[in-house]
């Protein structure tokens, strides 16, 4: 197996060859002919990069980061430059992976893309920026209208990584079964502050202390099956209080995901209820 065939499955991650092919336009022959080992014309590339947001150079030569990255080298720079994309793209979605002395941004835009008259495509139009964060950045995404696009993903220190140093691309954060970006939460002003390491210890505010991932998902999977046992029909509202208000408790009790039971969240949900 050559290197571009290597790399191509690393990019599909699991997928199947034809299915994902198909869904760029490709044609079958053309699927044949890439995990052969041959080398597609500029058209198919394309369309691969602006699907996947792969890193052409190193699909083909594997040198270089998988995905793309945009490393941004200043706080200046980096609160310019969020600024003025979310001035000219005002629909972005966001997502604030971290936000300190490395912050991490995701944007994206569903839509389509073609290319030279092929057909379009379903993509997401996706850049990540990664750089030195500042109170600057921070009020940037504070005081953007569109609050609602701003999202916070559950993610842990290796998924963070992952994003940072471009080992994940679009499939990954978004479309597979376990797409990194998929548990979110929405911006709270807490969430949107930056702290340096001289001030996080002391005036970091109580409610944005580090999200206990584990517990965190144990409870969603709890809600999401207890609604279904009681017939309860809860809205995304409804549903964000009780997962809210059953973390708290589990949280300030120093309890475990495997301490939770079905009655925590029962109660929970009656009170929402009610």
């Amino acid at each position: 197996m050559n290197d571009f065939v290597s790399n191509l499955e690393f990019l599909l991650a699991g997928r199947k060859q034809t299915p994902w092919g198909k869904s760029l336009g490709f044609p079958s022959a053309t699927i044949s002919r890439m995990f052969n080992g041959a080398i597609p014309g500029d058209k198919v590339l394309f369309a691969i990069r602006r699907s996947e947001n792969v890193n052409l150079d190193w699909l083909l030569t594997g040198k270089g980061r998988p995905f793309y990255v945009d490393q941004v080298n200043t706080a200046e720079s980096f609160s310019k430059t969020v600024h003025i994309m979310l001035e000219d793209e005002p629909h972005l979605d966001v997502y604030v992976c971290s936000l300190g002395e490395r912050t991490i941004l995701v944007f994206d835009q569903e839509g389509t893309w073609s290319h030279a008259g092929s057909n379009p495509i379903h993509v997401h139009f996706l850049e990540v920026l990664v750089g030195p964060g500042s109170k600057e950045l921070a009020a940037v995404l504070r005081n953007f209208p569109h609050r609602e696009q701003i999202k916070i993903p559950l993610l842990s220190p290796e998924d963070e990584e992952s994003i940072a140093t471009g080992q994940v691309g679009t499939y990954r954060l978004f479309d597979s079964e376990d797409a990194l970006l998929a548990n979110h939460r929405p911006a709270k002003d807490s969430d949107l502050q930056f702290y340096s390491p001289e001030t996080a210890g002391t005036t970091k505010p109580a409610d944005d202390e580090p999200v206990k991932l584990d517990l965190m998902r144990t409870i969603v999977a709890l809600v999401e099956d207890c609604a279904i046992e009681l017939g309860e029909n809860l809205n995304s509202d409804q549903k964000s209080r009780v997962i809210t208000a059953v973390y708290r408790q589990a949280d300030r009790l120093g309890l475990q995901p495997e301490d939770l039971t079905a009655e925590n969240i029962r109660t929970a949900i009656d009170v929402v209820r009610d």
